[in-house]
């Protein structure tokens, strides 16, 4: 009989207290911008609102932007629109992230009706203007840039240039004024060329580009990630946008030694960048590419070429058969753009990336990616030996996808909590994400013999409960993946199991410890010795709120119910083997032995022989033989 909810609801119930908030997807209906009180006049533009003799600063400002010339369009990012939407924004109607807005001046800069973090800085962050000027770069229609022109001043005019992080929600988000400074920059540039600035406006988009280069450049405000790369790549955007400006060399000069220096601080000799997450391993590459491609001088860069192909090989491994993101960390649901990764590389094999934290293997279609890395706070899940499983065409295991980034939402507390991954947790308690227990990677050894792979990794996060887990992961392409967990501690302990499935499995109860796992075009099962012999219980929960348990995140705000298949025991010292049969009849494991070094386990089809797969290890290196 399947037990729903039998576990997480007897030991997890207060770690998900808390009301629930809808797993839908919030709708996109256009909106009107309240309007800013206090907010500016629009300003005049065309020739009438020229700055003539007597302007004193403000003519000198027009003046510098329109012996600067009309400029190549350089923005951190740049995207191609169907007529629909440059249709909308010629009516201040835009897509700012997930979510349809009317953004016409004076627009209230601290309106947040979506309560999305996301959508605060996405506002700030101006990109949204890019639809504007690709439909300008497309028809030269000059209402547009008047359009951008008057959203730019009146965000200026809402927010001071004195810049104070915090202030009006993201106003001043190191990522937002990156790529806003851009944009504003290629604005300021192209209106004055064009005859569309007066010099008051002029004065007041130099003015605010100033404070955007001076924020940019301070070391206090530089963080050591992704975002840092985003400064980097917008001051040096900026300091070609202002030539005239006496600060202009130094952001130059700045952004080309600051830029690589932030890129290998978080870039592992296995070219892996640092951020627990398959997707944040191509954004680097995207900006790295743009990097190259803005930074002044003709000739090739030999070792940042080096660098992006490096990282480029590397990352071919972290795309499953389908061509998606392995969904290992805060990884979105998507498929992986193909300039980020090699194409032509054979990525075939195991491939342990000690160092960084991860063990890939491949063969054909069958696909498995573990994880075991804590280098930082940057999008860090609670995800220690997590691993994705793909087998015919579908994910048969895999991570919980994203929810997005609102911090106080609790679908998103357990996105990054050890429940929502296929984890071991000691006393129903998650991982603890503290920057003192990071350890960098816990993947121990590889290796492979008669025809598997092996990955064993250890999980130091529980050191602290005086217990401790390493897993073995045992996987035969396209037949068997066994996963051993291994523990050991002086006092008794709960034990507590999971594993995800992919949405698109089914399952059928068949005993105590195994399940019938199907799926269009697969058929298989999985099986679990502890379970079996009784000394486990089994909890099957999908789409449950309270606590939550049992979701997938594929997008925005979109939470899809999915099997979690929990095992719950108690004991100090334990070897559970969990055995997934991907083809063929269902197979169940054994521990015979299980020593410092050393395993050995027995798996026996249904009905048929029993194979013996004996495990050595040796510092980092896996001896893997199987009998008969």
């Amino acid at each position: 009989m399947i037990v729903v909810g039998l576990i997480c609801c007897v030991l997890a119930g207060a770690l998900w207290a808390g009301p629930v908030s809808a797993g839908a997807a919030v709708g996109a209906a256009p909106i009107e911008a309240a309007k800013q009180k206090g907010g500016g006049k629009k300003g005049k533009g065309g020739k009438k609102g020229k700055g003539g003799k007597g302007n004193g600063p403000e003519n000198g400002a027009l003046g510098q932007l329109n012996r600067a010339g009309c400029p190549a369009y350089r923005a951190i990012t740049e995207e191609k629109y169907s007529s629909k939407v440059r249709r909308a924004a010629r009516r201040w109607k835009f897509r700012v992230f997930h979510f349809k807005v009317r953004l016409k001046p004076p627009i209230n800069w601290e309106r947040d009706p979506y309560e999305s973090r996301s959508f605060r800085q996405n506002l700030h962050g101006l990109t949204w203007l890019d639809t504007l000027f690709y439909s300008y770069r497309r028809t030269g229609d000059l209402g547009l840039l008047r359009h951008a022109r008057d959203i730019a001043l009146d965000w200026i005019k809402s927010n001071p240039r004195q810049f104070r992080p915090g202030r009006s929600g993201f106003a001043w988000h190191p990522k937002a004024a990156a790529d806003r400074s851009a944009l504003i920059g290629f604005l300021a540039r192209t209106a004055a060329c064009k005859g569309e600035l007066s010099g008051k406006q002029a004065s007041l988009l130099v003015r605010s580009l100033n404070a955007h280069g001076r924020f940019l450049a301070s070391g206090k405000q530089h963080q050591d990630s992704n975002f840092g790369l985003f400064q980097d790549l917008g001051l040096l955007l900026l300091s070609k946008y202002l030539p005239f400006e006496k600060e202009s060399k130094r952001w130059k000069k700045l952004a080309l030694r600051r830029f690589p220096e932030t890129l290998q601080g978080r870039l592992t000799p296995e070219a892996v960048w640092l951020e627990h997450s398959t997707q944040y391993q191509f954004l680097a590459i995207r900006l790295l590419r743009e990097f190259i491609r803005y930074k002044p001088g003709k000739k090739d860069d030999p070792t940042l070429d080096a660098i992006l192909a490096a990282m480029q090989d590397a990352t071919g491994w972290f795309v499953a058969p389908d061509g998606t993101y392995a969904l290992l960390g805060d990884t979105q649901l998507g498929n992986a753009p193909t300039w980020g990764y090699n194409t032509a590389g054979i990525y075939q094999g195991l491939k342990a990336f000690p160092q960084s934290g991860f063990a890939v293997a491949r063969q054909g279609n069958s696909y498995l990616a573990t994880t075991a890395t804590f280098h930082s706070l940057t999008h860090k899940h609670a995800d220690e030996l997590d691993f994705e499983l793909f087998d015919r065409g579908i994910p048969i295991v895999n991570g919980p996808g994203n929810y997005g980034y609102d911090r106080e939402d609790q679908y998103r507390d357990y996105q990054l909590s050890s429940q929502s991954h296929s984890t071991l947790v000691v006393d129903a308690t998650s991982f603890p994400i503290e920057q003192a227990k990071a350890y960098g990677s816990g993947i121990a050894a590889t290796g492979e013999g008669s025809g598997w792979f092996g990955i064993e990794a250890t999980n130091p996060l529980v050191a602290h409960q005086g217990v401790a887990h390493s897993r073995l992961f045992l996987y035969k392409p396209g037949e068997t993946l066994v996963v051993v967990d291994k523990l050991r501690s002086d006092q008794p302990h709960y034990y507590q199991r999971f594993f995800q499935l992919g949405t698109q499995v089914e399952i059928q109860d068949v005993g105590p410890g195994e399940l019938a796992l199907g799926a269009a075009g697969f058929a298989g099962a999985l099986h679990d010795q502890a379970a079996s012999s009784g000394t486990a219980a089994r909890g099957l929960i999908r789409g449950q709120t309270n606590p939550l348990q049992g979701f997938f995140f594929p997008g925005f705000r979109q939470a899809v119910p999915r099997w979690n298949v929990e095992f719950l025991s108690q004991a100090a010292n334990a070897d559970y083997i969990t055995t997934f049969t991907l083809d063929g009849p269902t197979e169940r494991g054994e521990v015979i032995a299980s020593g410092d070094g050393h395993t050995q386990v027995a798996l026996t089809e249904s009905g048929g022989p029993t194979q013996t797969i004996t495990v050595d290890r040796s510092d980092g290196s896996l001896s893997i033989a199987a009998s008969p």
